[in-house]
């Protein structure tokens, strides 16, 4: 669970789903389930069926966009779409196609889910709205490692449950890397001193006396 304070309340967001908005902006406080399944609602379809493995895998701290937005950093398994699927079975050597088609696992049905790859997404919250979508991937794409296997997968570079997030300029940065940033950042140049005068105490001379004209006798 995670959770995050914008405008007049408090939001608790869930991995399995849920949202709730605490309005603390008058007395009393009131509780609102404003989401029973932000993922739907974002339009992300976890994979129901990961075995051993939580999905999704990870679910971050939330953290203010510069719009007064909530969004939350997550890692999910997703289920493989049909081009995932055939992309691998290309890849199989033909003994163990054959296998497979033995078993009876392949073809597979449409509507079954086989597998699963990783992805990255950022869950966006308006408050305004109470509307849940993804933030584009532009934003984040430098947090982000592709593999292909052999259909491509995406996951964070670095993985820590712990790490908080903030935006700059329209990009997703780790917090710390963000303040490293602006701590290095060059100093504005000061503005070079103009040199000093030095200023004569002493009346400047003025202008020489004029001889006075004698009147010419008749």
């Amino acid at each position: 669970m995670t959770a995050a304070f914008s405008r007049d309340a408090f939001y608790l967001l869930t991995a399995t789903g849920k949202a709730v908005r605490v309005r603390v902006g008058t007395e009393p406080w009131s509780v609102d389930l404003i989401h029973t399944n932000v993922w739907g609602a974002a339009g992300i379809t976890l994979c129901k069926d990961t075995g051993e493995f939580q999905n999704p895998s990870l679910f971050g701290r939330a953290f203010l966009d510069g719009d007064g937005a909530i969004l939350v950093p997550t890692q999910v398994f997703l289920p493989q779409d049909r081009a995932d699927i055939d992309l691998a079975w290309s890849k199989l050597p033909q003994l163990r196609k054959a296998e497979l088609i033995q078993s009876g696992f392949w073809p597979v049905p449409a509507d079954k889910e086989v597998g699963w790859k990783d992805d990255v997404c950022f869950l966006r919250l308006d408050p305004a709205t109470a509307r849940f979508t993804q933030v584009d991937h532009s934003r984040f794409d430098h947090l982000v490692v592709e593999e292909e296997k052999p259909f491509t997968i995406r996951r964070f570079k670095v993985i820590e449950p712990t790490q908080a997030f903030t935006s700059e300029g329209g990009r997703i940065l780790p917090l710390e890397e963000a303040l490293r940033t602006v701590e290095s950042a060059p100093a504005p140049k000061a503005r070079p001193a103009r040199p000093a005068t030095s200023v004569d105490p002493s009346p400047a001379p003025g202008p020489a006396p004029t001889k006075r004209k004698e009147p010419v006798p008749l």
